[in-house]
């Protein structure tokens, strides 16, 4: 579905009709019909889960929305100059980024996004799996064909964390806070990941996909077993649930911002000083899990302009790190 469509313009139309109320000539007028393809429309809408009540002489008024996600809905939170070309909604897919990276190879419009239900072999950073059953929560990727230089792309996962944290932090007032390198976690516990990927041609990336999983309206016992102790949701800290379409939408915006600020240029300064202001184990003793599979120990002391974790060492050395994962030490207080 594009931004454009009839659907998204009436539930725009709805959220921001003054008094609640929409009539059906306003609604026709804005969208160039007649009143009675306004009609079917609406009708279409509600049986997507959307309440609609008709008032006479008032008019229309949304109120209330799906329990699950919906394309007209996702986009309709987002401005009407949107630079998404495409909103693609699926039931399951085994990854949605492997999805969007064949839509980009064959010559879908870009910025596009594909979101899912569910899905059951979705990935997460050096191989790991970042899979879900659960239909209140994101799955989602999109795509994007910036052309643009492979070292223009090295904060890009930094950046885009640190716009979603502080999003949706301030849309359900929660302390969320980031896990360096891409992580979102809340009281400990984690909330979502990032993944992007790309492809290169002649020292130039064609083709970028930026993946994020994230729990929305999971209960506790939605968990496995074994992730309950580890894993949270917005609904879990927040002790009630959220509209997906809302959530969704504002962390699709918070993408598309990411990648614009990449492709004209992230202010590295500010990326490292916001970072702090938010993250996640700064100034606690924790561990720095290496890709060689050792470990270095020392007091998380702040990320580089490159994004390099800094870690203090025992011996007061300063010790910078471009890939690998953190633990908070067990004696840590």
């Amino acid at each position: 579905m594009r931004i454009d469509s009839p659907d998204v313009q009436i539930l725009r139309a709805l959220r921001s009709s003054p008094e609640s109320f929409c009539s059906g000539q306003d609604l026709a007028q804005q969208l160039g019909m007649s009143r009675v393809a306004v009609w079917k429309r609406l009708e279409n809408l509600k049986k997507l889960g959307f309440v609609i009540e008709a008032i006479r002489k008032k008019g229309y008024q949304l109120s209330q929305t799906p329990e699950q996600a919906t394309e007209a809905g996702i986009l309709s939170h987002l401005p009407p100059d949107s630079s998404l070309q495409e909103l693609i909604l699926t039931e399951t897919s085994a990854s949605t980024n492997n999805e969007v990276m064949r839509l980009l190879a064959t010559g879908s419009e870009a910025p596009l996004a594909c979101i899912t239900r569910r899905q059951p072999g979705g990935k997460g950073r050096r191989g790991n799996s970042w899979s879900g059953d659960f239909p209140g929560n994101l799955y989602g990727s999109l795509g994007f064909r910036p052309d643009i230089h492979p070292r223009r792309i090295g904060l890009l996962t930094i950046w885009t964390g640190l716009r979603i944290c502080k999003r949706i932090g301030e849309m359900t007032d929660l302390p969320i806070q980031l896990k360096w390198p891409n992580d979102l976690y809340i009281n400990g516990r984690k909330l979502a990941g990032i993944l992007s990927e790309s492809t290169l041609e002649t020292e130039r990336i064609t083709a970028l996909v930026i993946g994020v999983g994230m729990n929305i309206n999971m209960e506790t016992e939605d968990f496995p077993p074994d992730l309950r102790a580890t894993a949270t949701s917005l609904a879990i800290e927040a002790e009630h649930t959220f509209s997906l379409d809302a959530i969704i939408s504002a962390v699709v915006e918070e993408v598309l911002g990411a990648t614009s600020d990449c492709i004209t240029g992230i202010d590295e300064d500010r990326l490292a000083d916001d970072w702090e202001k938010l993250a996640c184990f700064l100034g606690k003793a924790v561990y720095v899990f290496n890709s060689d599979g050792t470990k270095s120990t020392g007091t998380l002391s702040g990320i580089d302009r490159a994004g390099s974790l800094l870690l203090r060492t025992p011996s007061g050395a300063l010790q910078s790190f471009r890939a690998g994962d953190v633990s908070l030490r067990p004696d840590a207080s």
